[in-house]
C-alpha cells in the first residue's frame, strides 16, 4: 500500500503558489539479492522504498533533503522498533523540471530506491513482522516540509 494521499500526474490545479508533492511506493524486502517474504535472521536483509517527488519547490530549491526511516512491528507478542534510517538529497537523484514555470503539469521523477541493510541477527527468529517506512523531506526554507509513508509486506523470520 502506498503512502496517502497518492500523487497524481499532473497534480490537481493549482500548483502555484509554490509547493511540492511527495509519495512513497513499493517497499521491498530482499535477501541475497532476491525479493522475499521469508528471511533468515542470521543473514543481512535489505529493505528499500521508492520515493517520488515533484513540483515547483523542487525545481527552484537549492537543496531538498530527506530521511527515510524504516520500522518493524511484530504480530502478536514480540519486538518492534526502528531499524535505521537513510539520509539523502533529492538534488543528487535529479530534480524534476516543470514544463513551464507556474504550469499545472510537471515532469515527475522517481528517486532511486533508498536501501537500508538490516545487520544479521538484528531481528528475532520465529516472528511474523511488517516493515514500514516514513520519509521526511525539507527544503530548509520558504517551501517548507513534507512527509510520506509506505507499508511493506508481512514477512516471517527464521533461524
Amino acid at each position: 500500500m502506498t503512502g496517502q494521499p497518492q500523487l497524481t500526474n499532473p497534480p490537481p490545479a493549482p500548483v502555484f503558489p509554490p509547493g511540492f508533492f511527495v509519495d512513497m511506493t513499493k517497499l521491498t524486502v530482499r535477501q541475497l539479492g532476491v525479493e522475499t517474504t521469508i528471511v533468515r535472521v542470521s543473514l543481512p536483509i535489505d529493505v528499500s522504498a521508492t520515493l517520488q517527488a515533484f513540483g515547483f519547490a523542487l525545481a527552484v530549491a537549492a537543496s531538498v533533503t530527506y530521511t527515510i526511516t524504516y520500522f518493524f512491528e511484530s504480530f502478536g507478542p514480540g519486538a518492534e522498533g526502528t531499524l535505521g534510517n537513510v539520509p539523502g538529497n533529492l538534488n543528487s537523484g535529479g530534480i524534476p523540471s516543470p514544463t513551464n514555470i507556474g504550469a499545472t503539469e510537471w515532469n515527475d521523477t522517481t528517486i532511486p530506491p533508498t536501501t537500508y541493510t538490516i545487520p544479521a541477527n538484528t531481528l528475532v527468529a520465529g516472528q511474523t513482522i511488517k516493515i514500514t517506512a516514513i520519509a521526511s523531506l525539507g527544503t530548509g526554507g520558504f517551501f517548507g516540509n513534507g512527509s510520506a509513508f509506505v507499508e511493506g509486506p508481512v514477512i516471517q523470520t527464521q533461524a
